[in-house]
């Protein structure tokens, strides 16, 4: 059986250290799982998505309501200037 030799002089088996250095890879692994898991969703904000789906699909139809709105008042106001400045004769 090999050995290796720890600062204090005491004898620890090299299977005992290939088996801590597999521990604390293993820890390492759960550690980053346990980060994975922390940024998943849970049930509850789940059921939520389709609720934030209607609701940004409402806002940009909204938003495209607003463009045209404006399209149409800059033409008006185009317009009306238009005749201000260069009046029927």
């Amino acid at each position: 059986m090999k050995y290796l030799f720890s600062p204090s002089f005491s004898p620890i088996p090299l299977q005992a250290v290939n088996k801590e250095k597999e521990i604390q890879e293993k820890e390492k692994h759960l550690q980053k799982l346990k980060e994975i898991l922390k940024k998943v969703p849970d049930s509850e904000e789940t059921k939520m998505i389709p609720e934030y789906k209607d609701n940004i699909k409402q806002k940009e139809d909204q938003i495209r309501a607003m463009g045209a709105e404006l399209t149409n008042f800059q033409e008006e106001v185009i317009s009306s200037f238009s005749h201000h400045i260069y009046p029927s004769r």
